[in-house]
């Protein structure tokens, strides 16, 4: 249910930020909307059908809005309808050809369809826009696995493992802010996080490691 919550408020926001002040949403924007999050609730519940037709209800309401098109994909994926997936990530990606999750999971159905080629070619559009996005990075490892090239999928893993590691010391940082703030538990759970990422006989890992110690002494 978070990660609905998250990604609805931040939707909200965006439609608050996009049109002028004092103006109103369309009607069809927020019947959009309202769809929109009653799908993506569904959706992390894990009520794929519900969500599928929730989704094309908020499509119904404006047929190119994109986080609806993703979802409907997403959904379409999950519950193995490979056809439905394809067509509504593949209209996602035309609407907004760097809609980095789109390309993902239509380059998956590419893969789960035989198709890697065209698996790829969605994984490199997305690192053309994205180096770092470990889930591209990660997906174009295995696809380079299926094919042979081991040394690609070395190098692949690589990046992804390089990627992860910021994403660790950035969780690093953030916990540094949260403990100074006197927020421990959500100092802890970052250093956590950051631990899960960081390479572990790296020195950040280990900082992380005695940080975290440290917070959690001061907790008990």
């Amino acid at each position: 249910m978070r990660a609905a919550i998250v990604a609805i408020a931040a939707l909200l926001a965006w439609g608050c930020a996009a049109r002028p002040e004092g103006a109103r949403l369309s009607a069809a924007r927020e019947r959009a909307l309202a769809a929109y999050a009653a799908a993506a609730s569904a959706y992390d519940s894990g009520r794929l059908e519900q969500a599928e037709g929730l989704a094309e209800s908020s499509l119904e309401a404006e047929a190119t809005f994109l986080p609806s098109l993703t979802l409907l994909g997403k959904a379409a994926y999950l519950a193995g309808d490979d056809a439905g997936a394809e067509r509504a990530l593949r209209k996602a990606v035309r609407a907004s050809p760097r809609a980095g999750e789109a390309a993902l999971w239509l380059a998956r159905t590419y893969r789960a369809t035989g198709r890697p080629g065209l698996a790829m070619s969605a994984c490199e559009t997305i690192l053309s826009s994205d180096p770092s996005s470990v889930a591209a990075l990660r997906l174009a490892a295995t696809l380079s696995t299926d094919s042979g090239d081991r040394a690609a999928a070395v190098a692949y893993l690589d990046a992804a493992i390089e990627a992860a590691a910021e994403a660790g010391l950035a969780f690093a940082d953030r916990a540094a802010l949260r403990w100074a703030a006197g927020d421990a538990e959500g100092a802890a759970a970052d250093l956590a996080s950051a631990m899960a990422n960081l390479p572990p006989e790296s020195a950040p890992y280990a900082a992380a490691s005695a940080m975290r110690d440290e917070v959690m002494g001061r907790r008990r």
